[in-house]
């Protein structure tokens, strides 16, 4: 199901790439539906990006999938910055707990 997914979110960008919702739905496909296609969490970023790009970053589930990807990277800044756009400043730091607990072990 997630790469027949992939294929009709891929078709529908191709027919109108400034479509956020098309990116949407790509990048979450990627990031909880776990297509055979990868690198997913690359292509997931990727897409999520595309939505902030066409949104003038003022979606706020994009948002919060590029907050995410800051954290593990371990850029708080840009977490914040992007949590602030979505208008969550104050979850940054929380954030940046729960991941790293979540994937570190802590």
């Amino acid at each position: 199901r997630a790469d027949t997914a992939v294929y009709h979110f891929e078709r529908a960008i191709e027919l109108d790439d400034t479509w956020p919702e098309g990116w949407m739905g790509l990048g979450e496909t990627y990031q909880h539906l776990l297509p055979t296609k990868s690198p997913q969490d690359s292509l997931a970023r990727d897409a999520f990006w595309k939505v902030y790009e066409r949104t003038s970053g003022v979606y706020a589930p994009a948002l919060y999938h590029l907050a995410e990807f800051a954290i593990r990277d371990g850029d708080l800044a840009a977490a914040a910055r992007l949590l602030g756009r979505a208008g969550r400043p104050a979850l940054a730091p929380r954030a940046a707990r729960v991941v790293v607990k979540s994937e570190v072990g802590i």
